[in-house]
C-alpha cells in the first residue's frame, strides 16, 4: 500500500525524474527500521489500533514514539483494576486523548464492563464514553454481548434523562442501544413522551431508524393518545421521528442532516504501511 502511493505520488518523468523504485523505498524503510525511527508490529498486536489483518505474513510498521507510548498504555490498562477511583478517570482520559493510536480490543473491552458496577457519575460517564467512541467510530464493541446489554439496560434505567455533568451521556447511550436495535429503545420514547421530553431528544434517536420503524404501528397508537391529552408538541416530535425512521430504513443510504457532522475518526497515517516483509522478494 506505501509503496504503491509513493509511486503514484512520484512518478517518473522521461528524461527529467527517475520516481521512486521499489528497491528504493525498500531500502529506505529497512534503515528507517534500523535507525529505530520505525518499529514493525505482528498481526496481533495490529489488533490494538482497530485493525483486523487476515493475512498472517502482513507487516505493519509504526512509529518507535507511537510504539513507545501504547507499552504505557498497555500497563496502565493491566493495572487497571488496581486503581482507585480518580486513578480510573484519569487513565480514561489518556485513553481518549490517544484514541486515533490506541484501541481496545473486545476482550479488553469485555474486561472494562465490569467497573461499571459500583462506579459514580462521572467513572460512569468516562466508561460509557470509551464504549460509544470505539463503536462508533472504529466499529470495536465487546464481544460479550448479552452482558453488555444488561449494563446498558441497567443505565438507562438508572439515568433516563441522562447525567447533567455528561450533556452527551444518554446521546451516548441511546446510540449503543439503536446499534444493537433494542426494543427497550421504544420504551424510552414513551417514557420521553410521558414526561414531555421528546421535543428534546428527538435527534438522540435519529441512529434507531430500524426499530422505530419495526414498531411504527405501536408508536402511532402513542400518537393517537396524545391527541386525546392534548399534546400538539410531543404529537408532532413523535410523528416526525416516525417518518424520518421509515425513510431511512427504507433507504439506508439516506442520513440526517443533525448526523453529517459526526464524521469517523481516520486512522492514524502510520498505521497505513502495510508491505511485504523487508528484506524479503519483491
Amino acid at each position: 500500500m506505501l509503496i504503491k502511493k509513493m509511486q503514484v505520488e512520484h512518478p517518473t518523468t522521461p528524461g527529467k525524474y527517475n520516481g521512486y523504485s521499489t528497491a528504493q523505498i525498500y531500502r529506505q524503510l529497512d534503515w528507517l527500521n534500523k535507525s529505530g525511527i520505525v518499529s514493525k508490529i505482528t498481526v496481533e498486536e495490529v489488533k490494538a489500533y482497530g485493525i483486523n489483518e487476515t493475512n498472517p505474513n502482513a507487516v505493519y510498521l509504526v512509529l518507535t514514539t507511537t510504539d513507545k507510548r501504547k507499552v504505557h498504555l498497555d500497563h496502565l490498562f493491566n493495572t487497571f483494576d488496581e486503581q482507585d477511583s480518580d486513578e480510573k478517570k484519569d487513565t480514561l482520559d489518556e485513553f481518549n486523548v490517544y484514541a486515533s493510536s490506541f484501541l481496545l480490543t473486545p476482550d479488553r473491552l469485555d474486561a472494562l464492563t465490569q467497573f461499571f458496577t459500583d462506579a459514580d457519575e462521572e467513572l460512569t460517564s468516562k466508561l460509557l464514553n470509551i464504549f460509544y467512541n470505539h463503536q462508533r467510530f472504529n466499529k470495536i464493541e465487546p464481544s460479550n454481548t448479552c452482558d453488555f446489554l444488561d449494563i446498558l439496560h441497567d443505565l438507562l434505567k438508572k439515568y433516563p434523562t441522562g447525567l447533567s455533568i455528561d450533556p452527551n451521556f444518554r446521546r451516548n447511550l441511546i446510540f449503543l442501544l439503536s446499534h444493537y436495535q433494542d426494543p427497550i429503545i421504544i420504551e424510552q420514547i414513551k417514557f420521553d413522551l410521558k414526561h414531555g421530553l421528546l421535543t428534546q431528544y428527538k435527534e438522540q434517536y435519529l441512529e434507531a431508524a430500524s426499530i422505530i420503524d419495526q414498531y411504527s404501528e405501536e408508536l402511532f397508537e402513542c400518537y393517537r393518545e396524545l391527541r386525546r391529552k392534548a399534546k400538539p408538541e410531543q404529537r408532532q416530535a413523535l410523528l416526525e421521528l416516525i417518518k424520518s425512521a421509515v425513510k431511512k430504513s427504507s433507504n439506508p443510504k439516506v442520513r440526517d442532516d443533525n448526523f453529517a457532522a459526526l464524521n469517523s475518526s481516520p486512522l492514524p497515517k502510520n498505521l497505513k504501511i502495510k508491505m511485504p516483509r523487508l528484506g524479503g522478494r519483491r
